[in-house]
């Protein structure tokens, strides 16, 4: 399973974050946010846009900068 989530610094994002990251079925976390959330892990991935720059999430799930 793969996961996309919004919001990992926050105080639930960084539990769903690392309950993701420790799951062993989880095979690649994605978060999408404001500020970088200093987590390394093989399985991790994030995309921290600049401020000028919005984001456009499709109806099928896609994201765009």
């Amino acid at each position: 399973m793969n996961v996309l989530l919004f919001g990992a610094t926050g105080m639930v994002g960084q539990g769903v974050l690392r309950e993701c990251l420790v799951d062993p079925s989880v095979h690649l976390v994605k978060t999408v946010g404001r500020t970088a959330t200093g987590a390394q892990h093989a399985k991790f991935r994030e995309v921290v846009p600049p401020r000028s720059v919005g984001l456009l999430v499709h109806r099928n799930g896609t994201v765009r900068l």
